[in-house]
């Protein structure tokens, strides 16, 4: 239950934007004006197009194939300083130590040769009897319930997942079972991928029967996709994803699968006892009783075939570059190098020890003290924008600043070294049998993820990477997480002025808490509970503020897709744009009245103006024609919209460009939410 969002920092090269720390208070602020300087169209009038007027300049440089913009520059950046760390000497490097083990795995993955040499003789697809490449089975004898234990253990997903959700009662809080739906690829381009893969594994493979085998397992997964949850659904309608049952309960509901033997093989590796009395959540019932109808007339030779894909799938992530260039045709992604792979794939495999490499130069003292002022005057700004809302009751009005005040900000990691090294201490590093290893390790992390079960809640764990440039608001946690891939410039930066750095990592942080009280997340109380605490009055008072956010996006056009941008679909996202500027800027005001500023040289802008400019500039892309379409069925507006309906509904914005009831950036009514 969380809402995700991908916040990629603006970020030119490495030779204009140093790291967090690193550089000269004159000299930051002189490149920072001059790249703010860069992305501008000043011939355009901020209050006719404020994101032309904010972005064009740098928009005509920029090609794409796709969709293109900062994140793009900024991820390769990221991965560059991944890289580096992996290749610095452990600074911990006492026996165990997880840092020398994810920089031996590094050291291992960038070694081609032994690469090439060794992966297809340490992993046997064959002796997972995947029929396609064993022509010899006797499919009569197929145990369909053996071979789903089997494939489950090694977590080839294909059929369902395992994963732990936060159950509450009373004073029980712990981590319990959760099964949800599987994630399908592309099943157009899996046809030939299938083919490919067997092909490669055995060159002697009769590719006409493995045509027909592929077009089999795809049908499959249509059929099951039939019953997918869909995205939206998935993250707005609550009662659809929270069913408690228990493992008993499920064999009878769903009764072509024994899920005890199931499940006990699962934790058995982990030494947890598994009764049928286990409390389990099943996420979206309607699509395991598809499972279960599927199953009772499926082709076992299919399922099985099915199973043994998907296990090829997680395999091929760590074999050959032959095997793996197949597996980026079918995840429509170019081609990457082999530093850029090995740092991803340890980054997954390590994530906790990869925060703690990133922590050295982004989790410092003064970011700490900077970010506990910076989310104390978020929650101060949100506390009284609540107190400011007439509609809200008095009795609410309590209960939603208590919600502002336990919401936990996570951001960083306070582990030791010994604390991580702990968590590690089952992982492998064999030089002799990379790939097999490498593999070991990726199921020891899927196990690593299911240990809590039927424990309390750890406070220090992350539902998300702790390391990617990301942020999330989880509802049931009442939890805003930040990761650390935020934490550089210029999304933060030691020597930039406070509203630069309110506007953006501020505005991210702002949209996160305002998610506490969108359209979901108002259902969800202090503690992370489902229950309402609203009464019908307000909810519906609610409901109304909401919809003019609806009519107002939903009146802008876009020229690129030539479509109208859908309001309900991203009715969250915009609630929480509108909101979380809002609230950054007057955190920014009340945090500027006792911090002194700088001017910005050359651009001649306030320090309200170079807000919100800063805060825009953070978003401009460019995109083709097809992914402005795409874009238009996401719950995000295209990133040209995001500021635009924000800044139209901020009259702190046009006061900052001293726009009128003429312009287009000042509606004839604003639609306020939580502002």
């Amino acid at each position: 239950m969380a809402a995700r969002h991908v916040f990629i920092a603006l970020c030119i090269c490495t030779n204009i934007i140093q790291s967090f720390g690193s550089v000269n208070t004159a000299g930051s602020r002189d490149k920072l004006a001059k790249r703010i300087e860069s992305y501008m169209d000043t011939n355009i009038d901020p209050c006719d197009n404020f994101n032309n007027y904010a972005c064009d300049n740098i928009l005509r440089k920029w090609t794409t194939t796709s969709k293109y913009g900062l994140q793009n520059v900024m991820r390769e950046a990221d991965v560059i300083f991944k890289r580096d760390l992996l290749k610095e000497a452990p600074q911990h490097n006492v026996k165990g130590s997880y840092e020398k083990k994810m920089k031996d795995f590094y050291k291992q993955c960038t070694d081609t040769v032994t690469m090439e040499s060794r992966c297809l003789k340490d992993r046997n697809l064959k002796k997972w009897k995947w029929p396609t490449l064993n022509s010899n089975l006797d499919n009569s004898k197929v145990d369909l319930q053996s071979m789903i234990e089997d494939y489950s253990t090694v977590f080839a997903e294909a059929l369902f997942k395992f994963e732990l959700y936060i159950y509450r009662k009373g004073k029980i809080e712990e981590y319990r079972l959760q099964i949800d739906q599987p994630q399908y690829p592309d099943l157009n381009r899996s046809v030939q991928y299938y083919v490919d893969v067997v092909s490669e594994i055995d060159p002697n493979v009769d590719k006409t029967k493995a045509m027909r085998d592929a077009k089999a397992v795809m049908n499959l997964m249509k059929n099951l996709k039939e019953k997918f949850i869909n995205g939206y659904d998935r993250y707005h309608n609550i009662d659809l994803t929270i069913n408690p049952t228990t493992i008993e309960a499920m064999n009878k509901d769903y009764d072509q699968i024994d899920w005890l033997k199931v499940v006990q093989k699962v934790f058995a590796p982990l030494n947890i006892k598994i009764k049928k009395s286990q409390g389990v959540n099943v996420f979206y019932p309607t699509y395991l009783k598809q499972l279960n109808n599927v199953l009772k007339t499926a082709d076992k030779r299919t399922v099985q075939n099915l199973l043994s894909f998907f296990h090829a799938m997680n395999i091929i992530k760590y074999s050959s570059t032959r095997l793996r260039q197949h597996l980026a045709k079918l995840e429509g992604t170019a081609k990457i190098d082999v530093n850029e792979r090995c740092t991803k794939l340890v980054e997954n495999l390590y994530n906790v020890g990869m925060a703690k490499l990133m922590a050295r130069t982004r989790y410092t003292d003064k970011v700490k003290t900077f970010m506990d002022s910076m989310i104390r005057a978020l929650k101060d700004t949100l506390k009284e924008s609540i107190d400011d809302q007439a509609w809200l009751g008095a009795a609410s009005k309590v209960l939603a600043k208590d919600k502002v005040e336990k919401l936990n900000v996570k951001y960083g990691i306070d582990l030791t070294d010994t604390e991580v090294d702990a968590l590690y201490k089952d992982f492998a590093v064999s030089p002799l049998q990379f790939s097999k290893t490498f593999f070991q390790n990726h199921v020891q992390l899927k196990r690593l993820s299911l240990r809590d079960l039927n424990n309390e809640i750890q406070s220090w764990k992350w539902r998300f990477t702790m390391t990617g440039a990301v942020a999330y608001y989880i509802r049931d946690l009442n939890e805003a997480e930040i990761a650390l891939g935020m934490f550089q410039p210029p999304m933060l930066g030691k020597d930039y002025p406070g509203y630069y750095n309110f506007a953006n990592l501020g505005f991210v942080i702002g949209h996160e808490m305002s998610h506490a009280f969108d359209s979901i997340g108002r259902q969800f109380d202090a503690q992370g509970n489902y229950e309402s605490w609203w009464n019908q009055a307000e909810v519906n008072t609610y409901k109304d503020k909401v919809q003019c956010l609806v009519d107002q996006y939903s009146k802008f056009y876009d020229p690129l897709a030539e479509m109208k941008i859908n309001g309900s679909l991203s009715k969250t996202e915009n609630t929480a744009d509108s909101s979380g500027i809002a609230q950054a800027y007057k955190a920014y005001k009340k945090w500027a009245k006792t911090n002194k500023e700088e001017p910005l040289p050359y651009l001649g802008l306030t320090e309200d103006q170079l807000f919100f400019l800063s805060s825009t500039q953070l978003f401009c892309s460019k995109y083709t024609k097809a992914a402005a379409i795409s874009q238009m069925s996401s719950s995000y507006v295209p990133y040209y919209w995001r500021h635009v309906g924000a800044y139209q509904n901020s009259e702190a914005f046009a006061k900052a460009f001293n726009c009128t009831s003429k312009d287009f950036m000042v509606p004839t009514k604003r639609c306020l939410v939580w502002q």
